[in-house]
Order: C-alpha cells, then sequence, then structure tokens
C-alpha cells in the first residue's frame, strides 16, 4: 500500500490552508502525489496557502519546481504562498531560488 505523502488542512475561519508533508523524504515516484496535494492546496481557494516542508531531511530538484509553480499560480491569483522550512531546507530555497521568489517561514502562523 503506497503511503500517504502529505496532508491538506483548511482553515477557512481564518482564510488559510495547509499541504504537510508527512514524511523526511520524497522519492521521485511520488511527485506526481505532490503536485496533486499542492492542486488541492491552490483548489482551496484560502486567500493565505502554506505548504509545509519541516519534516523533510533533503529535497528533489522536481520539487522545487513543484512548488515553485504553485507559488507563481497562488500569486497570480493575488494570494498569499508560504513554505514552510527547517533551518537547512531554508538554506537550499535562499541559495537555489533566493529569497525575492518564495516566502519562507520557520514557525506556524498565529
Amino acid at each position: 500500500m503506497p503511503r500517504e505523502i502529505c496532508q491538506l488542512r483548511s482553515e477557512p475561519e481564518k482564510g488559510r490552508a495547509f499541504l504537510r508533508v508527512n514524511h523526511d523524504t520524497l522519492d521521485m515516484g511520488e511527485q506526481q502525489e505532490f503536485r496533486a496535494g499542492c492542486r488541492r492546496l491552490l483548489d482551496t481557494g484560502q486567500e493565505h496557502v502554506y505548504v509545509d516542508l519541516r519534516a523533510l531531511r533533503s529535497l528533489l530538484s522536481i520539487y522545487l519546481d513543484i512548488v515553485l509553480e504553485a507559488n507563481n499560480e497562488a500569486k497570480a491569483a493575488g494570494r498569499k504562498f508560504t513554505v514552510l522550512v527547517g533551518e537547512k531546507l531554508g538554506d537550499l530555497f535562499r541559495t537555489v531560488m533566493g529569497p525575492e521568489l518564495l516566502e519562507l517561514a520557520f514557525t506556524d502562523p498565529e
């Protein structure tokens, strides 16, 4: 049985939704499921959407692309997109993409 790699949580009363990765790695074969999770996140219609990658130890480059695509789509629709990361992945995102492309956070929003 395939593992469930991510979980969606919507908080309409706060105008936000979260897609949380449940594991410390994502394999190449899981990219379609992750992409579908990002699609479900955007489809919530919430004003602020979050992709929570804090459980991950590392990230393959294809997943950086998927996150960036979701970010661009959210911003094109006038919505806010934040990636929740641990310190190591935060360094990776800042190095590869630069701080102007993605909003990063290390803790849950209030």
